[in-house]
């Protein structure tokens, strides 16, 4: 209408303008409240209620809802509920069986293949197959009871005919070679010990039958000797009772004499008389000196016999003991025979083996079995201390492992906050004290031991600032630096590789109370280990936790 009513002109312009305050008013006011909105949004996830790997979102009836877990966790993301949990894939084995598989945040890392495998851990590891000769035939040897035939017309082969022939003769020369440094050498002093043992008992035996047979003589002339000297005592005893009656009736007779003679006899035939009667005593005494003298010399001959026997006894009872000696020595020398038997097999609670690579040495020596899943024994020192040990490829080099007391459990400390409050100490091998394995991981070509700290509003070491952590060596000295450090004080893997939280020197120096993080590593220092004890602390919030983990002392030579 302002258009074409040249008169309303000025009431159509005013109405314009009116118009255009109003529109600019209702805009403004619906800026405003979208700015409010906008506002209340962000308050609702700030802080945040889920967890810090679930993003937080408003629904229209401002609500808030946590996202889902990223692949590799598992929960509702919520913080008081169950959260972003790592899921730990390696329960399920998920790498080869033969390599190793290790847990990481989210996902999970294999092994390489062992040795003698070929192949990607997380995928097939095929065992290297070994040639050998049968009947002239060519073979592939692929385990211990498989074998197959080697077509060498097959045109996929790519091994050629030279290869596998010098590879037979490398073989050869291999096997001639420990034939005669190890294996020729063993088997004559082996002979010569066999010979030794076998000549010992041979005289053994030899003394033990002449041995038998003194004994046998000793007891002949014992029990001979004993008959004799019953036989002797009784006689004795019959001549003493003979000579009594004899004396005793001399003696009556005598006074019978001189009675007879004082009354019949004149006194001047006492003479006579008397001289007759001492004729008479004379006879009798030389008869009473001649009997004394026969019991005199029974009882010379029964003091004789009598010592003789006591002799015979003696010698008898040492015999026994020589017999009871040449026992327990046959008993040595067949235990002797034993162990030298058993010491062809190393490894053994009673014949144990300095490494798991001295146990493979011997094993392949002797040839036996050498497995990585067994457990075999080492000692600590020659003659010393025996422990368990199991063995593992990695990296193509063989570890001996010794198992701490605590295994591979986990040390769980929360309500803590003193500075080194939280402590585990550690034996090994069964109760062994760390100082025990100094000659053993100083002989060693290089040792580690592995160190896991997953924390939550827990400090590690702050560069020394505020330190709530340490560990100690072998000796209980107190050590600053965390697995994969290369020994740096302060640090931890993540400072010396990617990067650590928040800019630290290890992750859990970051001190999130809202979200886990993890500090692990090789601690590599082989005059510090093994580990004796760890301490921890500032874990006193109600939402501040931590978890510690130290795995076995592992040493290759």
């Amino acid at each position: 209408p302002c258009i074409h009513s040249h008169v309303l002109l000025d009431h159509c312009v005013m109405a314009v303008l009116q118009a255009t305050r109003y529109s600019l008013a209702l805009y403004l006011l619906a800026a405003v409240a979208g700015v409010l909105v906008s506002v209340s949004t962000a308050q609702l996830c700030d802080p945040s209620p889920c967890h810090a790997l679930s993003e937080c979102n408003v629904t229209a009836s401002n609500t808030t809802v946590c996202g889902p877990c990223p692949d590799g966790y598992v929960g509702d993301g919520r913080l008081n509920g169950t959260g972003c949990a790592d899921i730990d894939e390696c329960a399920t084995n998920p790498c080869d069986e033969v390599a190793e598989c290790f847990n990481t945040p989210g996902s999970y890392t294999c092994g390489p293949c062992p040795s003698y495998y070929y192949g990607e851990g997380d995928k097939d590891c095929v065992r290297m197959p070994q040639v050998e000769t049968d009947d002239g035939n060519l073979r592939l040897r692929v385990d211990n009871s498989k074998r197959i035939v080697f077509d060498l017309d097959d045109p996929r082969e790519t091994i050629s005919v030279r290869g596998i022939r010098n590879l037979i003769q490398a073989n050869k020369d291999a096997v001639n070679e420990l034939r005669s440094s190890r294996v020729e050498p063993l088997e004559g002093k082996l002979d010569s010990l066999q010979t030794a043992t076998y000549n010992g008992l041979e005289a053994r035996t030899q003394a033990h039958e002449a041995l038998s047979t003194a004994v046998e003589t000793l007891e002949s002339e014992n029990t001979a000797a004993h008959e004799s000297l019953e036989g002797r005592t009784n006689d004795l005893s019959t001549m003493q009772q003979s000579l009594t009656q004899t004396v005793t009736g001399l003696s009556d007779e005598l006074d019978g004499v001189l009675v007879e003679l004082g009354d019949k006899l004149p006194v001047d035939a006492h003479d006579t008389a008397i001289a007759g009667l001492l004729a008479q005593l004379a006879g009798l005494s030389q008869r009473l000196g001649g009997a004394s003298t026969l019991a005199s010399a029974v009882e010379s001959k029964a003091t004789s016999l009598e010592s003789k026997s006591n002799s015979l006894a003696g010698a008898l009872t040492s015999t026994q003991a020589e017999m009871q000696t040449l026992k327990s020595t046959q008993a040595e020398l067949s235990s002797l025979t034993q162990a030298i038997i058993a010491g062809l097999r190393p490894g053994t609670e009673s014949t144990p083996s300095k490494s798991c690579n001295h146990i493979k040495a011997q094993a392949m020596a002797f040839g036996q079995d050498f497995f990585e899943d067994k457990t075999y024994y080492i000692e600590l020192t020659p003659g010393g201390q025996v422990v368990p040990v199991t063995c593992k490829t990695d990296g193509g080099e063989l570890w001996t492992k010794i198992e701490t007391n605590l295994g591979t459990n986990k040390k769980y400390c929360n309500g803590i906050e003193t500075r080194y409050g939280c402590t585990s100490s550690y034996t090994y091998g069964g109760g062994a004290s760390p100082s025990a394995f100094i000659p053993f991981v100083d002989s060693a070509r290089k040792c580690r031991q592995f160190v896991d700290y997953e924390c939550k509003g827990s400090i590690l070491f702050k560069s020394g600032t505020d330190q709530y952590a340490a560990w100690y060596d072998r000796t209980g000295t107190k050590r600053n630096y965390w697995g994969g450090s290369g020994g740096q004080d302060y640090t931890c893997a993540c400072y010396h590789g990617s990067g650590c939280a928040g800019g630290e020197k290890c992750n859990c120096d970051e001190n999130s109370s809202s979200v886990w993080r993890d500090d692990q590593g090789y601690l590599d220092v082989k005059s510090h280990l093994p580990m004796s004890a760890f301490k921890s602390g500032d874990t006193g919030g109600s939402t501040e936790a931590s978890y510690f983990f130290l795995g076995p002392l592992e040493c290759t030579y």
